[in-house]
């Protein structure tokens, strides 16, 4: 419970803040910038799925966890993809990561939190295996198309800060 708990909107919107302070306080605007958009955006856009597709949750005896609201796609696998994608990418794009085996073990990482979190869910019985696999899509899907508005800013290529790095 305690792991899936922290990928709900408040953990996730908690986790981000702190990323942003640390951006904002070695101004790497871009990434500022980058989080919110991401982070937020991928989760209203799973607000509105839920409502279009509007699908009930699954039904047991004898549940772990209990939630009203709809099921398809999953919101915490959305946030939590969202939120490791954009922060692998932002550590990926630092200079002290530019190895193919710190980029390769950033991603895995990312990846693994992210499988995990859509696991409890389906393992706490509120989602289909369907509604965790659809978050991740979509959670994928958003990041890449707002990575590439990020990488489109003027500035540098890779999304880093023309401010000196510290």
């Amino acid at each position: 419970l305690f792991y899936t708990h922290i990928h709900g909107t408040i953990g996730v919107l908690s986790m981000s803040a702190v990323l942003m302070l640390y951006l904002l306080r070695i101004k790497n605007w871009r990434w500022l910038i980058a989080v919110p958009v991401t982070v937020l955006g991928g989760m209203a856009l799973n607000l509105w799925f839920k409502h279009v597709f509007v699908r009930a949750r699954p039904v047991f005896e004898q549940p772990l966890l209990v939630m009203d609201s709809f099921s398809f796609p999953s919101g915490h696998t959305v946030g939590a993809t969202v939120f490791y994608s954009v922060l692998a990418a932002w550590l990926c794009s630092r200079p002290a990561n530019q190895s193919v085996g710190r980029r390769g073990a950033i991603i895995g990482l990312a990846l693994l939190l992210t499988v995990l979190t859509g696991l409890t869910r389906i393992y706490l019985g509120v989602h289909y295996f369907s509604d965790v696999v659809a978050g991740m899509l979509e959670g994928i899907c958003w990041f890449l198309l707002t990575a590439i508005l990020v990488l489109q800013l003027p500035g540098s290529r890779t999304g880093t800060s023309t401010a000196k790095r510290s």
